[in-house]
């Protein structure tokens, strides 16, 4: 009875780590808090599409796809990113490493038509 609890434990553990990791990326993330032009938005959805904007602007959309654990590759620019902690970790032009939390589990385009 006891090998029985822990190999169920086991499995679902497996379960929900699998789950996680394929459903994690799916939301809308923000470098800021959202109040200031500058601040840069990423829409992550189910369907491996993704969109990079400020309010009013888009620049840059696409798809994405899974690279290895927590690693994405965005098609558009050809750049790597890393999801960890409920952020993104993408860089920049310059090579600076650019950080976005998580503000929604809904991939959200807000003040884009």
């Amino acid at each position: 009875m006891f090998l029985l609890l822990i190999s169920l434990g086991i499995n679902i553990f497996q379960y929900v780590s699998s789950r996680e990791y394929s459903d994690d990326i799916v939301g809308t993330y923000c470098t800021g808090d959202g109040r200031g032009e500058e601040d840069e938005y990423l829409t992550f959805t189910k369907d491996g599409s993704y969109c990079l904007y400020r309010q009013s602007k888009i620049i840059e959309e696409g798809a994405y796809t899974e690279a290895g654990e927590n690693v994405f590759t965005l098609s558009d620019s050809d750049t790597s990113i890393i999801s960890a902690d409920r952020k993104i970790y993408r860089p920049d032009a310059s090579f600076d490493i650019i950080s976005y939390a998580k503000i929604s589990d809904t991939p959200v385009r807000i003040n884009i038509p």
